[in-house]
């Protein structure tokens, strides 16, 4: 009985023991799985502030870009500014991909559109003074390099077409602006109707100024051109690469030079039409004519062809003054047959025997 009791005894401890295992066992299957999913929990927790930093810092630095853009480009750097544009716009994508469920991420795409825009309408703008105004080689060739990095190289050649074409109009606008009364703005004046509105004691001037505006044009549309024609002979143009696109830019200022001519000598000829050349002294058409010559002389070394359109309208003009002229001197005389007393004279008379002159005896 008493190795029975014990059995008892000890099969009570191991129910105990096993009780209070099971107990242990269910708490540390509890703290486990709770430690598990805390710890599961706060990585992930942690990973979303990791990604949080990280956008934050994106869309810090995306407007950093921005404000260092516009700052660049009220400086003219356009360099600086392209390659802040670029940095701007791949962080700015990066963004979009991570982050784009934000809505400032919106904002800041439309920011770097503005951006873009800014950045395109400013460098057009630095080409356009830079050929058209004062050409500068170094400013030059910088924003042939800011065109390359947009991926804008091929549209250099139209853009120098449609800045010299604007700028030629435009000076020729603001020549007339100044000889035709009452011109609200110089947008107003609308080529060629408005040459028939400057008036005739203006025209000499007008059009003096008018040859001298285009031959600026022709000027800086030369040094434009020598620059290429230098870049390709001495090998200066860059890459290999570029090679092609720099000739095919100076085959293109070839036909646009042309081009640009041709555009002047129809206006020059349509102001022309409307010259009155009778009414001037002879001083004044002479200084037309005597012009008009050197212009033309100026366009065919600029464009290497003949400027047959400026050579008959000035001809038509010659012509027309002259035959007002004879006719104008034939009439005088004939109301001097008319009206004054006449006396024959010896076919020996010589000046000096008629007394008016008698003085300018030696």
């Amino acid at each position: 009985m008493r190795r029975i009791h014990d059995v008892g005894v000890n099969l009570q401890q191991s129910g105990i023991i096993c009780k209070n295992g099971r107990l242990s066992l269910k708490i540390a299957r509890q703290e486990l799985c709770s430690g598990s999913l805390s710890l599961a929990a706060k990585y992930r927790k942690q990973q979303i502030y990791k990604g949080m930093i990280s956008t934050l810092t994106s869309v810090r630095q995306v407007n950093n870009c921005v404000h260092d853009l516009d700052a660049a480009l009220r400086r003219g750097d356009y360099e600086v500014a392209i390659n802040i544009y670029l940095e701007a716009d791949r962080l700015a994508k990066t963004l979009t991909q991570t982050a784009g469920s934000l809505k400032c991420v919106e904002g800041i795409q439309r920011s770097i559109a503005g951006a873009s825009s800014m950045l395109r309408s400013g460098i057009d703008e630095s080409l356009r003074k830079t050929a058209c105004q004062s050409f500068n080689p170094v400013t030059y060739q910088a924003l042939l390099r800011g065109y390359k990095t947009l991926g804008r190289s091929y549209e250099v050649l139209n853009k120098l077409d449609e800045f010299f074409s604007f700028d030629f109009k435009e000076r020729v606008r603001k020549v007339l602006a100044k000889s035709i009364p009452n011109v609200l703005s110089v947008s107003s004046i609308k080529l060629p109707k408005a040459f028939a509105d400057v008036p005739q004691y203006k025209f000499v001037e007008c059009l003096l100024s008018i040859l001298g505006s285009c031959t600026e044009v022709m000027w800086n549309f030369h040094a434009v051109k020598r620059w290429h024609d230098d870049s390709v002979m001495k090998g200066t143009e860059g890459e290999a690469s570029d090679k092609t696109l720099f000739v095919e830019t100076r085959m293109g200022l070839e036909r646009a030079r042309k081009k640009l001519w041709d555009g002047m000598q129809t206006d020059v000829s349509d102001f022309l039409k409307h010259a009155s050349l009778s009414q001037y002294q002879v001083e004044d058409s002479l200084r037309v004519v005597e012009a008009m010559n050197l212009f033309i002389d100026i366009g065919r070394e600029f464009s290497g062809r003949d400027s047959t359109t400026l050579q008959n309208e000035l001809k038509l003009r010659s012509t027309a003054y002259f035959e007002e002229t004879k006719r104008s001197i034939t009439e005088d005389l004939r109301t001097m047959l008319e009206n004054e007393q006449w006396t024959s004279v010896s076919t020996a008379l010589r000046l000096t025997d008629m007394k008016e002159f008698r003085n300018l005896q030696t």
